[in-house]
C-alpha cells in the first residue's frame, strides 16, 4: 500500500517509507507524534492517539502552534501533556494502561 516515495510538502516532510517507519518507532516510544512544519512550514504541533477497549486507535488529540514558537523543549512539553490526555480518554473508553497496540496505530 505504501510506496517508497511519499509526497513532499515542505523541507521537513517525511519523504520515504524508511523515514516514516523510523518516525513511527519514535512515536511509539514517547507516545506522541511531533510535526515540525511537515505539511505547512509555518505550523507545527503534537498529537497522540486515542484508543478504545480493543486498544485500536479511534481518534487523536493534538495541539498546533506557529513553528516560530515551536522549540524542541516546547514541543516535548506539549507532547507529554497531549499523551497524558490521550491516555486518560483511552482509559475512559476501556483501553488498557499501555498505549494503542501496534496494530491499532
Amino acid at each position: 500500500l505504501l510506496t517508497d516515495r511519499l509526497r513532499i510538502y515542505t523541507e521537513t516532510t517525511i519523504g520515504t517509507k524508511t523515514q516514516l517507519l523510523k518516525a513511527l518507532e519514535g512515536i511509539r516510544q514517547v507516545g506522541y507524534a511531533i510535526n515540525r512544519g511537515e505539511y505547512r512550514s509555518d505550523v507545527s504541533g503534537v498529537a497522540a492517539a486515542i484508543c478504545d477497549r480493543t486498544n485500536s486507535a479511534v481518534g487523536a488529540i493534538g495541539i498546533s502552534l506557529p513553528t516560530v514558537s515551536a522549540s524542541k523543549e516546547k514541543l516535548e512539553e506539549l507532547g507529554a501533556l497531549v499523551a497524558e490526555g490521550a491516555r486518560k480518554i483511552s482509559r475512559a473508553l476501556g483501553a488498557c494502561e499501555t498505549a494503542c497496540s501496534e496494530d491499532g496505530v
